[in-house]
């Protein structure tokens, strides 16, 4: 199964955007977060991986928040 890692900073953004872009991704109390929507999961602060097929999607969300992530592909086997 083919996967996207994402890893970002968000140091650049102002404090209250930054609460926001991790709410967006992880969710908070009573709503999901994107990364869980896109069935994807959180490996670190920072580090996560989604299915390849919502790499588009993720990689618009990003643009729209003026952050520049790292990505790579990568292969889960088992």
């Amino acid at each position: 199964m083919q996967q996207v890692l994402y890893t970002y900073h968000i140091n650049k953004l102002e404090k209250s955007k930054r609460v926001r872009f991790v709410y967006l991704l992880k969710g908070r109390r009573d709503s999901t977060g994107l990364v869980e929507e896109f069935k994807g999961k959180f490996l670190v602060p920072g580090c996560f991986m989604i299915p390849i097929e919502h790499n588009k999607e993720m990689k618009q969300i990003f643009k729209t928040w003026g952050v520049k992530p790292d990505t790579k592909t990568i292969e889960i086997i088992g």
